[in-house]
């Protein structure tokens, strides 16, 4: 039972596999793309770029560099490890992320499930990401999810999800986006379609509050009876590295915040977590609840995620994660080297935070972008009156979304006073 609750939950949708697309009913469709749109926007693989990503000049010799090939998801079971599914990514030649098949592991053998397909504009920003469900009767995939995403000056503004119900495409799901002027998001707002009034309603609101560009506070509300109402926050405290040292969680309860859980992380001499320990407090005791542990190979690169619950006073295996890596062949992004323009990244690679310390120029306008291994915009921060110099900008290794980026290689490009200089750092979490 634990495994058929585990598959589930993992592809988010409540309907056992093999169901048959034309026998959806109108919710059921709506629901499944709502789902997987909705993982897919809290922070999976993200190919979200801005409109300027692939107009960067062309640079170094072609380089290869690490990106996850397959991710086997497995649970605890009657004493030992069960597989329950596995995600394969396929790039092209330039690394660009081209497709993600999603399997379940049915009857002893891997089974498609479910994939996405990625598309890109001339300019390499994504432009729509193509959901299908697979059908064993006809061994065919069938599209059941379309998202959109429009652009404003490099950041993401909307995404717009529709549903082919019966062979027709509805709009059901509008994601609208706003940022502070330093380019971190601030608010992410969910509306749904609604089918008996025709018309868009408020379902969800996430809104960000930042120390510079360090999230501090994270507030989710819910659209309830024509008003907004509390549903969660999470806080966070970092230490003088910028290295996150406590997550509190709390949930809205008789007309106050209540702190129902608290993740400490532990760090090796490499700021890289090995650990995270989550007590929860939700019969007026703390206790312990969740326990995840990482490995890492040689290049930090995250190989396992064991996941240990809390169960009759001892730990109890959960499930796990396990990573594979191949070597693809990046686009020789060619940036002008300068000689006078000084920056450093540090720590390198990073887990949680890293800071860029720019000097050894005038004063003048700024631009910080970071690109991701497929020559994408992951995030951008500009000034454009100008700075003085020396000047620091503390990453936290996220997109202009505000979600965790993937582990992995990204460059981070300055330019400032017609100087531009390119750092790679990796980001090992």
């Amino acid at each position: 039972m634990k495994k058929q609750l585990i598959i589930i939950m993992f592809f988010m949708i409540g309907m056992s596999y093999g169901i048959n697309a034309q026998s959806l009913n109108h919710p059921d469709a709506v629901q499944l793309a709502k789902a997987k749109s909705s993982a897919i926007l809290k922070g999976t693989i993200d190919p979200a770029a801005s409109a300027a990503s692939r107009q960067i000049e062309r640079i170094i010799s072609q380089t290869k560099d690490l990106v996850v090939s397959e991710t086997i998801h497995q649970i605890w079971e009657d004493g030992v490890w069960e597989n329950v599914a596995k995600s394969v990514y396929t790039y092209n030649g330039d690394a660009f992320l081209l497709e993600e098949i999603s399997m379940a592991w049915m009857a002893g053998a891997w089974q498609n499930f479910y994939k996405y397909v990625y598309s890109y504009d001339e300019t390499g920003q994504i432009n729509i990401i193509m959901g299908y469900f697979w059908y064993p009767e006809t061994s065919e995939w069938g599209e059941f999810m379309k998202m959109n995403y429009i652009f404003n000056d490099g950041l993401i503004s909307e995404v717009y999800v529709e549903t082919n119900y019966t062979g027709q495409w509805m709009g059901t799901s509008r994601y609208l986006y706003q940022y502070d002027a330093m380019g971190n998001m601030v608010e992410q707002l969910e509306i749904d379609y609604d089918f008996e009034t025709s018309s868009w309603v408020n379902d969800d609101l996430n809104t960000w509050v930042f120390d510079g560009n360090l999230p501090i506070e994270n507030i989710e509300m819910e659209w309830e009876d024509g008003a907004w109402h509390y549903d969660n926050k999470k806080t966070w405290t970092y230490n003088p590295q910028a290295y996150y040292t406590e997550e509190l969680l709390y949930y809205w309860r008789s007309e106050a915040w209540e702190n129902t859980e608290k993740t400490t992380p532990t760090y090796d001499g490499a700021w890289n977590i090995t650990e995270e320990l989550t007590i929860a407090n939700y019969s007026g005791a703390w206790e312990n609840s969740i326990w995840k542990q990482w490995t890492y190979d040689g290049a930090g690169n995250t190989i396992s995620k064991l996941v240990q619950i809390w169960e009759a006073k001892g730990w109890v295996y959960s499930e796990k994660e396990e990573s594979t890596y191949m070597l693809v062949g990046t686009d020789d992004l060619l940036f002008p080297a300068s000689n006078t323009l000084n920056v450093d990244v540090g720590p390198n690679p990073f887990r949680n935070f890293t800071t860029i310390s720019i000097d050894g120029a005038a004063s003048s306008d700024l631009e910080i972008g970071m690109y991701n291994l497929n020559g994408q915009m992951v995030y951008r921060v500009q000034h454009p009156k100008g700075i003085e110099f020396p000047y620091q900008f503390i990453w936290s290794g996220h997109n202009s979304e505000g979600q965790a980026l993937e582990n992995g290689i990204y460059f981070i490009r300055v330019k400032t006073a017609g100087q531009t200089k390119v750092i790679k750092t990796s980001i090992i979490r």
